[in-house]
């Protein structure tokens, strides 16, 4: 017998109603915004370090050692800053929803990965604007995500969100989603 994987499948396949979606319904990667973007910072740090340069070189030049020291030490201390603000932004979740399952995927700054997975025919997303809180609701518990958003994010990704679960389910037979 032949290994296939499902890609490989045709329609005249037996097992063809097997093969799972070819992608998402609907997915989404939230993330924290900042005021400068990644190459901005970049820049910015890199002007930080020729001025930093230039500086020790003329404070070396005119015999201010002592000040050319202090200035290394307040580059180093800028350029530790701009890393520490910057650590929060490498946060992100992806909220997706296939044929079978809502999944969400939390990556924290350091890199750990924590994921959840949901039915999609009984989750509800909801935004609560007294609170300002986003979050999955199934069997009478929730579980918040979005946090770092701001009220119009999470209100807009609540909408998108809530329409496509209500999409698949209107497209999702009761008896499957049972199961």
């Amino acid at each position: 017998m032949q290994n296939r994987t499902p890609q490989n499948r045709t329609p005249m396949d037996h097992d063809a109603a097997e093969v799972p979606a070819t992608g998402p319904i609907f997915a989404a990667t939230l993330v924290p915004e900042h005021a400068l973007p990644p190459e901005g910072l970049r820049a910015l740090l890199f002007n930080v370090a020729a001025l930093s340069y230039l500086s020790v070189f003329v404070f070396f030049a005119l015999g201010g050692g002592w000040l050319a020291a202090l200035w290394c030490f307040d580059a180093a201390l800028c350029y530790a800053v701009y890393f520490w603000k910057y650590r929060p932004g490498r946060l992100s979740e992806r909220v997706e929803i296939t044929d079978k399952m809502l999944s969400l995927t939390r990556t924290d700054s350091a890199g750990r990965v924590q994921s959840w997975d949901f039915n999609p025919y009984w989750v509800r997303c909801v935004h609560q604007q007294a609170d300002n809180e986003l979050w999955l609701t199934s069997h009478g518990s929730k579980f918040v995500f979005g946090a770092f958003l701001s009220g119009r994010e999470k209100a807009r990704i609540a909408s998108a969100l809530s329409g496509a679960l209500i999409s698949h389910r209107s497209r999702t037979p009761v008896e499957c989603a049972k199961s």
